[in-house]
């Protein structure tokens, strides 16, 4: 089922040792609202996630100062 929301939260908030994203198909993984998304239609979603990624990863901010 390649359309199919992916059956499990991940279990970081980023993967590749949080090098990136987690993307499955057309499903992004959000870890501010802890779940999947859809970007077939919303394209920006990934470039919004990678930015959540580099401002914890690079800029040393906490999942939990965001929203």
């Amino acid at each position: 089922m390649p359309n199919a929301v992916p059956p499990q939260r991940p279990d970081s908030p980023f993967a590749d040792d949080s090098k990136a994203i987690h993307q499955v198909g057309k499903w992004v993984w959000v870890p501010l609202r802890d779940k999947w998304v859809d970007i077939t239609h919303k394209p920006e979603e990934v470039v919004r996630q990678e930015w959540v990624r580099r401002l914890v990863v690079d800029g040393k901010f906490d999942l939990a100062q965001m929203d």
